[in-house]
């Protein structure tokens, strides 16, 4: 990741223009366009070094990634330049808890499912046993 070091060493110590829109303060959009670039470039060069990437397209890098049975699989990769007020570490923070609440959710699903499948199960035998009793109380009526 040389190329990329190259890019934040650059970005440390560049003063940037600083513009106020409605939603925040941003990097001036030419500068803001000229980062992104030079950032997707560098990456991008670095992936090449690694032997991964394939080029760009809209959707940004294009890597194919090595795959020992599949041969390689496709991917992409973008970067976004927020805004001067994005928390980054609320939203590293909000975006865990998130997946911890999905993984316990999931959890719990497949927790109830199995207990419905369970129920489900003890209804169904017991239906099965009603009816074999109801079945044999008709059978001796008939002997009888």
């Amino acid at each position: 990741m040389e190329h990329f070091k190259t890019i934040l060493k650059k970005v440390e110590s560049k003063k940037f223009t600083i513009t106020t829109t409605k939603k925040g303060e941003k990097i001036k959009q030419t500068e803001h366009r000229k980062l992104k670039t030079d950032i997707m470039n560098a990456l991008l060069a670095d992936f090449k070094d690694m032997k991964i990437a394939v080029g760009m397209n809209k959707e940004g890098i294009v890597l194919e990634l090595p795959n020992s049975h599949e041969g390689s699989i496709p991917a992409t990769i973008d970067i976004k330049i927020k805004s001067f007020d994005f928390d980054t570490v609320h939203e590293t923070e909000a975006y865990a808890k998130e997946q911890e609440l999905k993984v316990k959710n999931r959890k719990q699903r497949k927790k109830h499912a199995k207990s419905a499948y369970n129920q489900a199960r003890k209804v169904k035998e017991k239906e099965q046993d009603d009816y074999l009793h109801m079945r044999l109380q008709m059978k001796n009526r008939k002997n009888s």
